[in-house]
C-alpha cells in the first residue's frame, strides 16, 4: 500500500532486481540472526538469487545450487517475458496497473502463466507428459475439443490468477529481464571469483 495515498502502488512502485531482493533476504537474515546458510538452492529466478547470494554475500553461503537458472537472462528469455507482459498490458481489465476493487486483467494474467509453463517445459517432456491425448472424450476434428495439454495450461493459469497479483507478475518479470550478476562488478570470471565485489 502506499501509505501517502492509501491505495495500492498499482505501477508506481519502484523497479525491484534480483539484487535488492536477495538484500532483502539478507536483513531478514540478520534480524533472525542467522550467521551462515548450509545452502541456498533456487531455480529458475530462485536460482538467479542464489547466484547472487554466492557473490553479494559469499562469507554467508556454504553452499549454492543452481537449478535452471542464468547469469543473466539471454535476448530469448526477455522475448518469452516480453509476450507475457504484453497478454496482461492488452487485457482491457488492467486498466494502466489501477484495476484493484475489480476482477483485473484475469485473462491476460492467465495467458502469461499459461507461457510461463511452456517455457519451462522441453518439447521431449510435452511428448512424454501428454503426447496427442484428448482431453475427456471429444471428437480431435471438433473445433472445441481440446488436448491434454491445452487443458493443462488453462487449468495452470486459472490456477495462478486465482492467488496472484498481475502488477507483481509484471514486476518479477522485469527483475528478471534486468539480472545480471556482472552488473557494476566487470567481468563473468571476476564476478565468480570469489572476491567480495561492489553490491551496486
Amino acid at each position: 500500500m502506499n501509505r501517502a495515498t492509501g491505495k495500492p502502488h498499482g505501477m508506481s512502485f519502484p523497479l525491484v532486481t534480483i539484487r535488492d531482493m536477495v538484500r532483502v533476504q539478507k536483513m531478514l537474515m540478520d534480524e533472525m540472526q542467522i550467521r551462515e546458510w548450509v545452502a541456498v538452492v533456487g531455480g529458475s529466478m530462485g536460482g538467479m538469487q542464489a547466484l547472487e547470494w554466492s557473490i553479494l554475500y559469499p562469507d554467508r553461503v556454504r553452499t549454492c545450487v543452481l537449478i535452471a537458472t542464468c547469469h543473466r537472462l539471454s535476448p530469448m528469455g526477455i522475448a518469452y517475458n516480453d509476450v507475457a507482459r504484453q497478454a496482461i498490458l492488452s487485457d482491457p481489465g488492467w486498466l494502466g496497473g489501477e484495476y484493484y476493487g475489480g476482477p483485473g486483467p484475469v485473462k491476460g494474467l492467465a495467458i502469461a502463466r499459461m507461457l510461463g509453463m511452456v517455457k519451462y517445459g522441453t518439447a521431449e517432456m510435452f511428448d512424454r507428459k501428454f503426447n496427442r491425448t484428448l482431453a475427456g472424450t471429444g471428437d480431435e476434428l471438433d473445433f472445441w475439443s481440446a488436448y491434454e495439454v491445452e487443458r493443462y495450461l488453462r487449468y495452470q493459469g486459472e490456477k495462478l490468477v486465482a492467488r496472484f497479483d498481475a502488477n507483481s507478475y509484471l514486476y518479477l518479470l522485469k527483475a528478471m529481464d534486468t539480472h545480471d550478476v556482472c552488473r557494476g562488478r566487470g567481468a563473468w570470471r571476476r564476478c565468480c571469483s570469489g572476491q567480495k565485489l561492489p553490491s551496486s
